[in-house]
């Protein structure tokens, strides 16, 4: 069912400069509790800030499908058409020009439906020719806890409005109580107030350690920038902009920090 995954005759060629260059492949699970707010902008420009630091990045949309979109990119295929071996990577997965896009919104849940391990999926991403360095996996919160250790760290995000964080606390207390998860990070997104949103996250984080036992760190706030208008307008991202401000420096240290989170990694050698 997976073999249209890898592409394992052309891995050996390039085996030693990954010996060399590459540990492991990094998946960095990115949720939230109430689609829209801004999150496909928030994900694309989080992806061209790791880019922006010489990491290869795909993002894995099993959300809505509408990250490709959102960049000028128009997808024909699904990770759904990947498993079943209709169509093979390069078919499928849409090269951006910071980062790859693989629509998965079917595929994901056919893929957790099958039982497979998630070693199945994300190892065939360091069996291609050119491994990527790290997948941001773009998913609801019920994917998640199918695809990730209850040991490893989820990014929710959200807005600072009292609903969203309401909305944010009910997913964590589901994926705390139900699977396990303990250790969550939380990126404010689209943020008009950053005093509320701090105020926000330090009630949030108080109360899922009151009664989850669950310990939140604040990932970063994005501020409400006109930069990021006017590159969603132009199907692109901050980054192009060497001269847009706030929120991307505010996306570049989050992403400098993910360095040290508690991520799930995956190597060939592993499988």
């Amino acid at each position: 069912m997976f073999d249209a995954l890898a592409e394992k005759p052309r891995f050996h060629q390039a085996s030693g400069l990954q010996a060399m260059t590459k540990v492991a492949l990094r998946v960095l699970p990115i949720t939230t509790a109430v689609w829209g707010g801004g999150h496909n902008a928030c994900v694309i420009n989080l992806a061209a800030a790791l880019s922006s630091l010489g990491l290869r990045i795909v993002v894995i949309d099993a959300g809505r499908s509408m990250v490709a979109p959102a960049i000028g990119l128009k997808a024909k295929f699904d990770l759904l058409h990947l498993l079943l071996g209709e169509r093979t990577f390069q078919e499928t997965m849409l090269q951006g020009e910071s980062f790859a896009v693989l629509p998965a919104t079917k595929g994901i849940e056919e893929f957790i439906q099958s039982g497979s391990s998630p070693d199945d999926l994300f190892g065939a991403f360091t069996r291609l020719s050119t491994p990527f360095d790290m997948v941001l996996l773009l998913t609801a919160p019920n994917a998640i806890v199918s695809l990730v250790d209850p040991a490893d760290e989820v990014l929710f995000v959200l807005n600072e409005d009292a609903e969203s964080i309401k909305s944010t606390y009910a997913s964590l207390k589901r994926m705390s109580e139900e699977s396990g998860f303990q250790r969550f990070r939380i990126l404010f997104n689209d943020v008009q107030d950053a005093s509320r949103a701090n105020d926000g996250y330090a009630r949030l984080a108080d109360t899922a350690a009151d009664f989850l036992h669950a310990h939140l760190s604040l990932a970063g706030v994005i501020p409400r920038d006109p930069a990021l208008r006017r590159a969603s307008a132009a199907l692109s991202h901050v980054f192009r902009d060497r001269g847009a401000g706030a929120a991307r420096s505010a996306f570049l240290r989050v992403a400098v920090d993910i360095a040290n989170w508690q991520l799930p990694e995956f190597s060939e050698a592993s499988e």
